[in-house]
């Protein structure tokens, strides 16, 4: 008898068969696959994207620099018949050949002479190619030669390609003033709910067309649920809709969607993709946006409260220089809102950092123009705009704004991006005055404190001798070991921002359970005391098992004042008793744990010994710890600890520190050890007491002082003895230090909270840019451009005046709100209307430039901008508007006849079917399954702000497993979040105008295969099969939690086949009881959550 087939691919064949025309209806279910005749599509818009801001920024700014002068466009000007000034010219090459092979740059002929392979050709010939710009040229090849530039191109701004010279661009339609359109009268007003559907309803019935039938009650609550809230329809409210039945039940649900939490969270996530909006940086130091967070809650305030879009403009380009309010959040969110110009990605270790200053003013001022304006602003930084009526000097005129404005704390090494602080005049008033009063302690205590610790350190290096000969008698005695020295270990070592290389602290680096295990031989049997160093800012208990079995319920719970390695202490988990013998330890906790260094078993002396000396047990640590074998001065002790005996050392062995340490020390440090050390390990010891007691008396010697600095450093084995020396002051000292310490702890209980910062700008020194001949910062012309705005707009109304002072990005966000710019309303009112359709009345939303496409319903346009700004700027006043609409409330149709003339259904003929985004679509299998957590805010970052979220030393350690909703998952830029990425949310890096909706078979691999939506499958079934035993029930039951309806008397037919099928095929398995009922509807309820009905809207 064959092997039966797995469950799984038993249960797919099943499902497949008989479930897929039921669920699927007539269009794709990633499950599935695709209905006939549907194309496989992948949309590159957003990677082509990327390639072309590469060539604009690097490539096109180094060859008008490099190439162009002799391989240019002008007869005369192609040497050896090369032109570089576009694509083609590359691509057929000069006498020679072909000058480049897109995707094999070391194929290709140009990178050949550039890198000097071909014989006695070099190209440039004078002056070679840096490597950093060889490497510009060999990427741009790599990744396929994507350049814009035409072989018509001409730098002095005339007509190319269809596109009209400089002086006529302004005649282009969005360049025009608003008009004030008269709503068109139509042949069938009942058809009229509100005054847009008459400018569509107009244009439909001029070819004889209409609207579409009206979509039941149940398809628009569903459109709207999601489209509002972003958040599946919920079946008691649906219930309740569907009892009252009426326009006014309708029109109140859809206020209660828009007044709803949920309504900031799925809005704010459309804008967040506008912004470029990231928790880390990416590019070359992708350090973590630690505070970007905020930001985020403030768009998704800011769409809750219904701000004016006006306002919302004003904070984020200028919040910081409006007027003081009167609330502190409001205050706040001034400050926070500049975050939008700080949240793109920076080469922070560009060492040009005039190209640094500039290239981040460029992607500012590129992403202020798309967002607002719809215009690629960008493209006129190296010569005037190919297509749009933006000159070079418009281009300098806006970039000196941005360049007055202080996007860095510092220009360091890898540079520091600005943030700023959000603590209110009056906060940093009490703040002030609690530091003053506790500094006055603190420096009293520490003073005295000082005279404690100096006095101890002599007695310390008094000691020398004697604990250090001791140490290494009891260290091979002591069981002790590293994180470094794990048997197994689910943490990473930190070696930079925590720890060091001496000192590297293991914490957590990724989700779920967090251990740590050590195997430690107990060499005498009896009583010994578990002790653990950690450090912790906050309380992260952890259990300890030995072998296999609880040993301590919560252990390392106390915090020690920091993450770092000043923090370290040695902490008691409880003595027991132990048998001779290897014997395993481990620590368990969640996913968040102390800083943990090592562990070590102190055994217990007998009554009447001597407790250990904290010296003593210092230098045993030290002495055990791999880092110290490495060390020059100390490593010739660890290697003697290691030897586990302390017999003497003759004067005829060989010389104790060794000629291979001895290399690596200063002179003066030879000098007083000697030119070969002999003798017991006593007299050895007092060479060493001697050294520190020369270090301690000061001196010229800057070796001997770091002999000193480095035993009571951090790394050291006296920091933590030093720290805790009051203990050993004297009995009238002790009470001033005790007094003094209960002071701090006092103030330290009504200290006020840390002020938070935020991403920001602020102003700086105002400056007026010179044009940069061909983009590059190193060739400039001798006049600055004045700071301005585009200039083609000066048709409409007058430019602003900016002041000689400031930065002028106040005047610049006023400019754009100015009623008549004839950008700014059309441009946020296509993209509101995009969002609630799937497609804008103008196609290409951040493009209004001659090469974006025209407006489908150019009146309604302009009649939806001059509407929207009377109406306050209000988002959520226009989405009501459309919501009410004909055209919005219309079913989603397949007319052939009018597909053939309009294809894309630009005239509106039809409502648009509509793919979930990658967050609704988690969010919407965890709601249906009931684990979505509705907490708002905050962050779920776990790398601290301005650590590495992903380089050589770490992984990636954002969390996607928590249930909160997509918009708080952490957003990494090179490193998405697999589904983000699945479902067409790519790159964060740039601004996103629409997110593509593609089909492609991961989608579909991801429903089969995903932990999030199996465990969702799973709960819903166990929901369904506590509910009753009735099959019928419990297929209507699955349907109503998953797609918000009743299972039709087909569906109910089909899933029963199924489920009779399985129990047919189960029967006649040799263990039938290996499959039980729970898999065969966990595959049931998992094919339900892949359907194109719970995928797509209609």
């Amino acid at each position: 008898m064959s092997k039966p087939p797995s469950l799984k691919h038993f249960l797919a064949i099943l499902l497949l068969g008989l479930l897929a025309p039921v669920i699927t209806s007539e269009w794709y279910s990633p499950l599935i696959g695709l209905s006939a005749g549907e194309p496989l599509v992948r949309d590159d818009s957003t990677e082509t994207q990327i390639k072309q801001r590469y060539f604009e920024n690097r490539v096109r700014p180094l060859l008008e620099e490099r190439c162009i002068r002799c391989h240019g466009p002008a007869i005369g000007k192609q040497e050896s018949g090369l032109d570089l000034s576009h694509r083609e010219g590359l691509l057929k090459g000069g006498r020679r050949g072909a000058a480049v092979l897109p995707g094999k740059p070391d194929e290709s002929l140009l990178i050949q002479m550039i890198e000097g392979h071909v014989s006695g050709l070099s190209m440039p010939p004078d002056d070679p190619l840096s490597a950093e710009e060889r490497k510009i040229l060999r990427k741009w090849i790599e990744d396929g030669l994507v350049d814009p530039r035409l072989a018509t191109d001409s730098h002095a701004g005339g007509g190319i390609d269809g596109i009209p010279p400089m002086e006529k661009r302004g005649d282009h339609w969005s360049f025009q003033p608003l008009t004030d359109p008269v709503v068109p009268k139509v042949g069938n007003p009942q058809q009229i709910r509100q005054a847009l559907d008459a400018f569509i309803l107009s244009t439909l019935e001029e070819k004889g067309w209409g609207f579409a039938p009206e979509a039941d009650l149940f398809t628009r609550a569903k459109r709207a649920s999601h489209l509002l809230t972003g958040l599946p329809l919920d079946w008691d409210r649906w219930q309740i809709l569907l009892s009252q039945n009426d326009e006014e039940a309708f029109d109140e649900f859809i206020e209660e969607l828009l007044e709803s939490d949920a309504f900031g969270e799925r809005w704010a996530r459309w804008w967040l993709d506008l912004a470029r909006y990231s928790d880390s940086n990416g590019l070359d130091e992708n350090l973590a946006f630690g505070e970007a967070w905020r930001y985020r809650d403030y768009v998704i305030r800011s769409f809750n409260q219904d701000k004016p879009y006006d306002r919302f403009l004003l904070e984020q380009l200028a919040g910081d220089l409006l007027p003081e309010p009167t609330s502190e959040q409001e205050w706040r969110d001034q400050r926070i809102a500049t975050g939008f110009l700080a949240l793109g990605p920076k080469m922070l270790a560009e060492q040009d950092k005039d190209k640094l200053a500039i290239d981040v003013v460029d992607e500012q001022l590129d992403v202020t123009g798309q967002v607002f304006m719809g215009m690629t602003i960008g493209c006129a930084r190296c010569h005037d705009h190919k297509f749009d009526p933006v000159t070079a000097r418009d281009y300098y005129a806006m970039a000196g704004i941005f360049r007055s404005t202080s996007s860095f704390e510092n220009l360091d090494f890898v540079s520091r991006w600005r943030e700023v602080s959000l603590e209110t005049p009056n906060e940093k008033k009490v703040r002030e005055d609690w530091e003053q009063r506790r500094s006055q302690v603190e420096d009293r205590r520490n003073k005295n404190l000082d005279v404690v610790k100096k006095d101890f350190e002599k007695d310390l290096i008094s000691k020398l001798d004697k604990q250090l000969v001791e140490a290494v008698e009891w260290a091979s005695v002591i069981p002790g070991k590293t994180v470094v020295e794990n048997s197994s270990m689910s943490l990473g070592l930190n070696r930079s921002m925590y720890g060091n290389e001496a000192i590297p602290l293991a914490h957590t680096v990724q989700g779920g359970e967090q251990q740590v295990t050590w195997d430690l031989e107990v060499l005498q049997e009896g009583l010994h005391e578990i002790q653990v160093r950690y450090t912790a800012l906050e309380s992260r208990p952890m259990k300890l098992y030995l072998n296999g079995e609880v040993l301590v319920e919560a252990a390392l719970g106390e915090t020690t004042g920091t993450w770092g390695l000043e923090g370290l202490r040695w902490q008691s988990v409880g003595s027991f008793e132990f048998k001779a013998g290897v014997q395993q330890f481990k620590l368990v906790g969640g996913s968040a744990v102390p800083h943990l260094d090592r562990i070590r078993l102190l055994p217990k002396k007998e009554p009447d010994a001597q407790d250990w000396e904290q010296g003593v047990l210092a230098w045993v640590d030290y002495l055990q710890r791999p880092s110290t074998l490495e060390d020059p001065l100390w490593g010739a002790w660890a290697h003697r600890a290691l030897k586990r005996s302390s017999e003497p050392v003759h004067r005829q062995q060989e010389d104790f520190l060794g000629s291979d340490r001895r290399q690596h020390l200063a002179p003066e440090v030879l000098q007083i050890l000697g030119e070969s050390i002999g003798g017991t390990l006593g007299e050895i010891s007092s060479l060493w007491k001697t050294l520190l007691i020369r270090a301690e008396e000061g001196g010229d010697s800057k070796a001997l002082v770091e002999v000193l600095n480095k035993v009571r450093g951090v790394s050291g084995p006296w920091y933590e003895i030093l720290e805790n020396s009051a203990q050993h002051a004297p009995p009238q000292l002790r009470v001033e230090l005790d007094n003094d310490q209960k002071k701090l702890q006092e103030l330290d209980q009504i200290k006020p909270q840390e002020a938070p910062r935020t991403l920001g700008v602020q102003d700086s020194d105002a400056v007026n840019l010179p044009i940069h001949i061909r983009g590059s910062h190193l060739r400039l012309e001798k006049e600055p451009t004045p700071r301005g705005v585009m200039s083609v707009i000066a048709n409409n109304f007058s430019p602003p005046s900016i002041p000689d002072d400031s930065s002028g990005r106040l005047e610049f966000a006023q400019w754009l709100l100015h009623p008549e710019h004839p950008l700014t309303a059309r441009v946020i009112v296509n993209r509101v209307w995009l969002e609630l359709f799937g497609e804008g009345l103008v196609s290409s939303p951040s493009n209004f430039g001659l090469r974006g496409d025209s407006p489908s319903h150019p009146e309604l346009l302009d009649r939806l901008a001059r509407d929207f700004i009377a109406d306050g700027w209000s988002i959520k006043r226009l989405i009501r508007k459309i919501l009410d609409s004909t055209a919005w409330r219309q079913q989603v149709v397949s007319r052939p006849e009018y597909m053939l003339e309009d294809p894309e259904n630009r005239l509106l003929w039809s409502q648009n079917r509509q793919r979930l985004r990658a967050e609704a679509v988690r969010d919407s299998v965890l709601q249906v399954s009931g684990q979505l957590d509705r907490k708002m805010g905050g962050t779920l970052l776990m790398t601290p702000n301005r650590g590495y979220v992903t380089n050589d030393q770490s992984n990636n350690q954002a969390r996607y497993d928590l249930p909160r909703r997509s918009i708080y998952l952490p957003v990494i830029r090179n490193a998405m979040y697999e589904l983000f990425s699945a479902f067409d949310y790519n790159d964060p890096s740039i601004h996103i105008a629409r997110r593509p909706s593609t089909v492609v078979a991961h989608q579909a691999l991801y429903f089969l295969n995903s932990p999030m939506v199996i465990e969702a499958a799973g709960m819903v079934v166990d929901e369904v099969l506590k509910e009753t035993e009735d099959e019928n029930a419990r297929i209507d039951a699955c349907y109503r939690r998953i797609l918000c309806r009743h299972a039709t008397e087909s569906e109910l037919e089909r899933a029963s086949s199924y489920f009779e099928k399985v129990r047919q095929w189960r029967s006649d398995l040799e263990a039938p009881d290996e499959i039980s009922d729970q898999q065969v509807w966990h595959s049931f309820c998992q094919t339900l959550l892949a359907s194109s009905e719970f995928l797509y809207l209609d």
